[in-house]
């Protein structure tokens, strides 16, 4: 299952990423009031009708911004 912790805004606060199978949408949830609530949006992510595999986060092009990198069935985005 794809999952990672990621800072999406860059606020100091992070948000959490996971991954779906076929024809669900992947998630990214905040924590909020002692519980995970869905953040809705997809911020840049698109998905078809194929599995997200694994995910990591790193700053990929050193901009000091984290980067989520997904491996899906169909490639690496």
């Amino acid at each position: 299952m794809a999952s990672a912790i990621i800072d999406i805004n860059n606020d100091g606060v992070e948000e959490l990423f996971l991954g779906a199978g076929k024809s669900k949408s992947d998630g990214m949830f905040k924590f909020q009031n002692a519980t995970l609530v869905a953040i809705s949006g997809s911020h840049g992510i698109t998905k078809g009708d194929v599995v997200s595999y694994g995910s990591v986060v790193l700053d990929v092009n050193k901009d000091d911004k984290q980067d989520l990198l997904i491996t899906r069935e169909d490639g690496c985005i």
